[in-house]
């Protein structure tokens, strides 16, 4: 499906051309004796890429040395480690004015007129046109990146020398409540090492209750908050370990056929400059039909004929996508004769994303 933008006519771009007219580079022809009445651009492509990346991280826990003497076991995570790994790549070709593709058009003002319409960035869309045009250049799915809340997660308590749990109303579990204090002869591995114990044996006697009790939404928070408090303080010793996305966007200019470098990227450290090169592979697959030498050489309104390129994102032998796409700085610049719409009875559009001749008629 086509997209349609409607312009509000920076027109400019309604403007007067005569059989007379010329149009220009704005390089050249800097000392005109008629007064330029339009200028407009022409589009340049660049490749916007968006990575998704995990992140997994494993921290030690504090009592990590003593959970094999007092637990009798190894903890889960020995040592601290990240581990990254690129999950999802996509890219969208977007557009931009070419800063070396610009054109003055000159006329009298008292030629008659035609209309060149430009896009809001002053691309030319239309001459005497007022819609620009633009071909779909593929859709992008946008996910969430949430690494805030996983950071946190790694995260450890570090008020377990006075930890205490709210109790509920029931008469059943008022010994829950109290406030449980670090014996002096206690190290703090053993003093948590107690209390959880503590909050286990806790856990121990609700489930004991009966079934009536047990329903009660006060005893099932209260079981909750216990559940939460002992996976914090067992945590101290068995460690942590988290994974979250990581989103990026980088972009580049398929200016050249070849290898391009995007980003770098390391399964220890992620997106670092230290990392191996992640690169896009443009191959040219078609270029299109280069206008004759005389019919260029002649003043008209000078627009381009993409090429068509495949575009990789590979990291070495490893490829993450790949898209067919139409790049407007890769293809030829074209011209249609400035006289062939002085009488406004030709029309033309043009695609403000690659600068393609879409449509010419009368």
């Amino acid at each position: 499906m086509r997209r349609l933008i409607v312009l509000g006519m920076s027109v400019a771009a309604a403007a007067s051309v005569s059989a007379q007219s010329l149009v220009v580079s704005v390089k050249n022809r800097e000392q005109q004796k008629e007064d330029a009445v339009a200028y407009y651009a022409l589009p340049k492509n660049y490749v916007e890429v968006s990575v998704i990346a995990k992140k997994t991280v494993r921290k030690v826990g504090p009592f990590a040395g003593a959970m094999k003497r007092l637990f009798g076991k190894d903890p889960k995570v020995s040592g601290n480690s990240e581990l990254w790994s690129i999950e999802d790549v996509t890219m969208v070709r977007k557009s931009e004015p070419d800063a070396n593709q610009q054109y003055k058009v000159y006329a009298p003002f008292t030629s008659n007129a035609c209309l060149v319409s430009l896009s809001s960035s002053g691309v030319i869309s239309g001459v005497n046109s007022a819609s620009a045009v633009a071909l779909p250049d593929g859709k992008r799915v946008k996910r969430g990146c949430c690494s805030a809340k996983a950071e946190k997660e790694l995260e450890f308590v570090s008020n377990y020398r006075y930890k205490e749990v709210d109790e509920p109303e029931q008469e059943a579990n008022d010994s829950a409540a109290a406030v449980v204090k670090k014996k002096p002869e206690l190290t703090d591995a053993e003093f948590v090492y107690e209390e959880i114990n503590r909050l286990r044996k806790i856990k121990m006697e609700i489930l004991l209750q009966d079934a009536e009790v047990l329903q009660d939404r006060g005893v099932s928070a209260y079981m909750e908050e216990i559940e939460k408090t002992e996976a914090e303080l067992y945590a101290l010793f068995d460690g942590k370990e988290a994974s979250f996305m990581v989103c990026k966007t980088f972009t580049f200019y398929p200016d050249k056929e070849g290898n391009i470098e995007v980003f770098r990227f390391s399964e220890r450290e992620g997106f670092s400059d230290s990392g191996e090169p992640v690169s896009a592979t443009v191959n040219r697959r078609y270029s299109g039909i280069k206008q004759d030498a005389a019919e260029h050489s002649k003043s008209g309104f000078v627009y381009r004929q993409p090429a068509v390129v495949s575009v990789e994102i590979k990291q070495g032998k490893k490829s993450f996508c790949s898209e067919s796409m139409e790049v407007a700085q890769l293809g030829s610049l074209m011209k249609l004769p400035a006289g062939l719409f002085d009488k406004s009875d030709f029309k033309a559009e043009f695609d403000v994303e690659t600068g393609a001749l879409i449509k010419l008629s009368k």
